[in-house]
C-alpha cells in the first residue's frame, strides 16, 4: 500500500545510502525544529490538508534514503497510516515511541519523521499550524540527503502545484473559518500521494475516487497503527463510513 521509493525519486536514493551527517541525539532538534519567516508564510498559505499532505510526502524521501542502512518496515507501516490519517486523523493511531530503540545516526532521523508525522496528523485538532510541521520534514531531509538536487527540485515543484490549487484563501472562499475540532472538510481537501508526483499532473476530481480504492485497500489487522473500523464508528466528520470515502 505504499510503494517506495516512489518513481519519481532518484536511483541515487536508493542506492548510494549512507550517514555521514551530522547527528546528535541529545541536540536532535538544531537539525530539523526551526522555520524560516519566508518559508512559513509561503506554506501558510496553503490549507492546513495542503500542508499535511506535503509533510507525509517529504518524510518519505527521509525513510527511503535510509532504507538500506537498518529496517524501515515500522515506519513504511505509519507511513500507510499517516496517508489515511490525512483523511481524518482518527484513521491514524496516535503512538509514542521509545527512542532508545532509535539511538543511532541512521535510525534517530526516522524517530524524528514519526514524531513529525504523528504531531502533524494529531495537532490539526489543537495546533493547526501545520505549515510548521511541513518545514521541520523539509530541514530534517535536507540535514540528511546526500545528494539534495533532485529533492529540491520536487520540492519547488510541488509547492508550487499547491499554491495554484490550493491555497486557503481560494480553497475556502466562503466557507467559515476552520474549526480547530473540526477535522473534515474546513481544513481542505485532503490530497493523497498523485497529487505530489511532479511529471503527472492529477485532477482535482478524482480525489475522492483515489482516497475511496486507498482506504478500501487498507487493513488494520496487518497495520498496528491504523485504527479499528469499530472505532471509528461514532467519528464526526468521516468522509464516509470507515474506510471508505465519498465524495460530498
Amino acid at each position: 500500500m505504499n510503494p517506495l521509493p516512489r518513481h519519481y525519486m532518484p536511483a541515487s536514493i536508493w542506492t548510494e545510502q549512507r550517514a555521514d551527517y551530522d547527528w546528535d541525539e541529545w541536540n536532535a532538534n538544531a537539525y530539523f525544529r526551526y522555520a524560516t519567516d519566508a518559508q512559513f508564510e509561503r506554506l501558510n498559505r496553503l490549507t492546513n490538508k495542503a500542508a499535511l499532505g506535503l509533510t507525509i510526502a517529504t518524510l518519505e524521501w527521509v525513510v527511503v534514503s535510509l532504507s538500506q542502512l537498518t529496517d524501515v518496515l515500522i515506519e513504511r507501516r505509519f507511513l500507510t497510516a499517516a496517508w489515511a490519517g490525512a483523511v481524518h486523523r482518527r484513521y491514524l493511531n496516535y503512538t509514542e515511541f521509545d527512542p532508545d530503540e532509535w539511538s543511532s545516526p541512521e535510525r534517530g532521523p526516522l524517530y524524528l519523521s514519526l514524531l513529525i508525522l504523528n504531531d502533524a496528523v494529531h495537532e490539526l485538532r489543537s495546533d493547526p499550524r501545520i505549515a510548521t510541521r511541513a518545514c521541520w520534514a523539509y530541514n530534517l531531509a535536507t540535514h540528511i540527503l546526500p545528494e539534495q538536487g533532485a529533492f529540491l527540485a520536487w520540492w519547488e515543484t510541488c509547492v508550487q502545484r499547491l499554491e495554484q490549487f490550493h491555497l486557503e484563501a481560494e480553497e475556502l472562499v466562503g466557507a467559515p473559518p476552520p474549526d480547530i475540532f473540526d477535522d473534515f472538510p474546513l481544513q481542505g481537501m485532503p490530497l493523497p500521494p498523485p497529487v505530489f508526483d511532479p511529471i503527472k499532473v492529477f485532477p482535482v476530481a478524482h480525489i475522492p475516487a483515489w482516497w475511496d480504492d486507498f482506504l478500501r485497500r487498507l487493513d488494520p489487522g496487518t497495520n498496528e497503527f491504523l485504527a479499528a473500523p469499530k472505532d471509528l464508528e461514532d467519528v464526526d466528520f468521516l468522509p464516509g463510513p470507515p474506510y471508505r470515502f465519498e465524495a460530498r
